[in-house]
């Protein structure tokens, strides 16, 4: 069964950077999440699919409009 909350470093390597920049995002409060420990974070997978549908860049060949 999969876990419907996901650690800062799986949330990294789906958005393609570093658990540390996941945090700064947290931090931020750009990336909802829940804290467990002193630097222990989960995300949901339902933030995360918010997370990168709110932050696509524009298709490509839309510049000159």
């Amino acid at each position: 069964m999969e876990s419907k909350y996901l650690t800062t470093r799986m949330v990294a390597e789906a958005i393609g950077t570093s658990a540390s920049h996941v945090r700064r995002l947290i931090y931020a409060g750009l990336l909802r999440a829940i804290r467990i420990g002193k630097r222990t974070w989960r995300i949901s997978r339902v933030e995360l699919e918010r997370f990168i549908s709110s932050n696509e860049s524009p298709e490509k060949g839309n510049e000159n409009e």
